[in-house]
């Protein structure tokens, strides 16, 4: 007897048909500071993505920043790991010398924060 995609056994053989149908984990969800694929995700294939510059896995400045998310058995992409800001640590102090910090902030998140030098005394700016 057939029963749609299912195979039965009847009668010593089998009857029916059977169709392999790949899970499809759909299209990786949006994460800040990253790039990736947009398509959908089919089992056993994974998606690949790289933080931005300025962003690592771990905020190390040599730091890695990929990662990727794997369609498992289920239907469901492994989780995700945040991109994070690079810790760059204080920029260092001279003397006679001023530093000018620059803070860059885009839609309420902060892009960069530069420092500029600048010496105190005018008559160091002679040419060498």
């Amino acid at each position: 007897k057939e029963f749609g995609d299912r195979l039965v056994f009847s009668w010593a053989s089998w009857v029916g048909t059977a169709t392999c149908i790949p899970k499809n984990c759909g299209a990786p969800s949006e994460e800040p500071h990253s790039r990736h694929p947009t398509a959908d995700v089919i089992f056993p294939n994974a998606v690949q993505f790289q933080c931005q510059l300025g962003f690592s896995l771990d905020q190390a400045a040599l730091g890695n920043r990929t990662f990727s998310q794997e369609c498992q058995t289920t239907g469901q992409l492994s989780p995700s790991q945040p991109c994070m800001p690079v810790k760059c640590g204080k920029a260092p102090v001279f003397t006679n010398a001023c530093r000018k910090r620059h803070v860059v902030v885009e839609r309420g998140v902060l892009q960069n924060i530069t420092a500029e030098y600048c010496p105190t005394d005018p008559a160091d700016l002679t040419a060498r």
